[in-house]
Order: C-alpha cells, then structure tokens, then sequence
C-alpha cells in the first residue's frame, strides 16, 4: 500500500505539469490522517522507491500529521477528537459525524526550473 501512495503522489505531482520535462521538483508534501492507513515511515520509503527516474528523482517527501475532528449532533461543535474517543469536546456526547481522519492529501509540490531551461 506505501508504495501504491508513493505513486500516486508522484503521479498527481506530474498532472500540475505535464510533459514539460524542464523542470524539477525538488519536495513534495504530504498530509496524512491517523485512520488512513498509511504509515508515514513505510511512506517515506517506498517514496525513495518510487521517485527514481521522475522528475522527483532528487525530491524530499515531507510528511505531515493531521488530526481527527468531529461534528458533535447535539450542540454543532467542530472538535479535535481522539482515535478510539470520537467524542465532542465541547458537551461530551458521543453523537458525532466524522469530519476528517483518514486522508491522504497531497498538501505542496515544489518545483524549480532546471539550469537548462533558464534563458
């Protein structure tokens, strides 16, 4: 699944500039949601993987946590919650709606031009 992940974010990076091979991209930036199920350690190895021969081949994968947060039913609160207590922390009910927790967003691409192409 880490290396499937590493693709993909490497695949969305090529759509913000397809075919132009002038350029580099030197960080990628990845958020990732505690019930994702992607482990960001197998993540950043299966990148190493994955990078080689794209336009990512020199690229640092940073990753990012997030957190998870709730909509409580009975007083509207948005809170963060914890994995096993999704609880509103505003009144304390257990009547939420998950907002977000298992994402795995691709936040930033960096990219510079290469020496060649600047005239």
């Amino acid at each position: 699944m880490s290396l499937r992940s590493a693709r993909r974010c490497l695949n969305r990076s090529r759509i913000l500039h397809p075919g132009n091979r002038q350029r580099k991209s030197p960080g990628i930036v990845v958020r990732i949601g505690p019930l994702s199920g992607v482990v960001p350690e197998l993540l950043e190895q299966a990148f190493t993987i994955a990078r080689a021969g794209t336009i990512a081949n020199q690229a640092e994968l940073v990753t990012e946590s997030t957190s998870i947060r709730v909509r409580c039913s009975q007083c509207g609160a948005e809170t963060e919650a914890g994995i096993n207590r999704m609880i509103c922390g505003e009144c304390g009910d257990y009547h939420t709606q998950l907002l977000s927790d298992d994402e795995l967003l691709l936040a930033s691409v960096e990219l510079n031009r290469s020496e060649q192409a600047v005239e």
